[in-house]
This record gives structure tokens, sequence and C-alpha cells, in this order.
């Protein structure tokens, strides 16, 4: 794998998520995880949000890979987008992965940036995502309000 561009493993990642019941436990995933863990620090947002989603899509990355690219997202020098930053919160909370550390980081970042720029629809799978998962912080750290608060105004 390492002779592969990461643009490529990524693409066979995307592929091996949408024939996930075929590869379910295939051989294929550690060598892959391997790689991209090695180079999680080199992936741009959208690309890093691609392998995330897929492989908590999949529930084949182990909990380390998850551990490792936790730091990798909160420590992200550049601001990683809501729509790339939802992806990663929705491949988290399929395998039930992520401190409370992670999760009100998500939701820091998205309630500073203003819920305006959500749609509805959106807000109701982050919310489902904070829902999800265990590890999330007693009211999602402040974003069930900010969103119940949100919808409100946007209704009247």
């Amino acid at each position: 794998m390492p002779q592969f561009l990461t643009v490529t493993l990524v693409k066979i990642t995307e592929a091996l998520l949408l024939q996930k019941d075929y590869f379910r436990g295939h051989a294929i995933w550690k060598p892959l995880e391997v790689e991209l863990h090695r180079r999680r620090n080199n992936m741009n947002n959208q690309d890093l949000a691609k392998v995330v989603h897929a492989l908590g899509s999949t529930g084949n990355a182990t909990a380390f890979f998850f551990e490792d690219l936790e730091e990798t997202i909160i420590d992200s020098p550049i601001p990683i987008e809501n729509e790339h930053l939802t992806k990663m919160l929705n491949g988290y909370s399929l395998v039930d992965q992520g401190t409370p550390v992670f999760y009100s980081h998500c939701a820091e970042v998205l309630i500073h940036r203003g819920l305006d720029n959500l749609t509805s629809f959106e807000l109701a799978n982050i919310c489902r995502d904070f829902r999800r998962a265990t590890n999330t912080p007693q009211g999602a750290a402040g974003f069930y309000k900010a969103a119940e608060k949100h919808l409100s105004n946007e209704l009247h």
C-alpha cells in the first residue's frame, strides 16, 4: 500500500464502503488502516472526513485508529469545514468511538461558527449523531440547547 498515492487510498476506502457487506472483516482493512494512520497528518480535511466516515460506517478500524485520528482532528491547524466535521462526527458515532473531548470539540466548533450555517436537516443529523455516541457529554456540550433555540427562532 505504500506505493499508492494518498488520494488513491482514500478512493479505495470509499469504494470499500460501497461494498461494505462484501468486504466486512476482509484482510484488506488492516494494511489500509495502517497506511492511512501513517498518512493521517498529511491528508486534507475532505480526505480525512471521507476516511473517518468510511471506516466508521464499515466498522473495520480499530479503536487505536480512531483515538489517534481524534488528536489529528482536534489539533488541526487548518479549521475543519462544517460539512467535513459533521461527516467525521457521523463516522465516529456510527462505531461509538471518540472521547467526550472530541464530542465537546465538535459541538463547540459548530456552535461558535453559528448554527445558521446549517440546515434543519443537518442539525437533526448532528443531534442524532451526538445521541448515538455514548461518550457524548451531557447535553452534547450545549449543542442541543443551542439547536433548539436556533430552530425555535427560525420557526417564528
